[in-house]
């Protein structure tokens, strides 16, 4: 167990990895996976996931289902404003108090 650091080699020297793209396709196949390769591009990449998907069926059976509702939540918090602001408005301080008995003093 190590603590922190560099892994070391047998020469006690820091190990650097190496990127080796054959090792991770044969990664990828023996995982049942695909390789691709990421330093050809953006568009490639994406061309070959597509090219990929068309290729092997990935895309068929695949049951999308959109369903669009009607939202309502904007009336909803319309109408929570208009309480809201009827609420400050009834028990705001007019400098106006009612006495126990009923009577508006000013």
């Amino acid at each position: 167990p190590r603590a922190g650091g560099f892994r070391r080699g047998e020469d006690g020297e820091p190990v650097v990895s190496r990127f080796d793209p054959a090792a991770l396709r044969a990664l990828a196949e023996a995982g049942g996976g695909r390789y691709f390769d990421l330093t050809a591009g953006a568009t490639k990449v994406a061309e070959d996931v597509a090219r990929y998907i068309d290729n092997e069926g990935l895309g068929d059976g695949v049951d999308e289902r959109f369903e669009e509702r009607a939202s309502y939540y904007q009336l909803l918090v319309f109408l929570g404003l208009i309480g809201w602001a009827l609420a400050w408005w009834l028990g705001r301080d007019t400098g106006r108090r009612l006495r126990p008995s009923g009577q508006t003093v000013v």
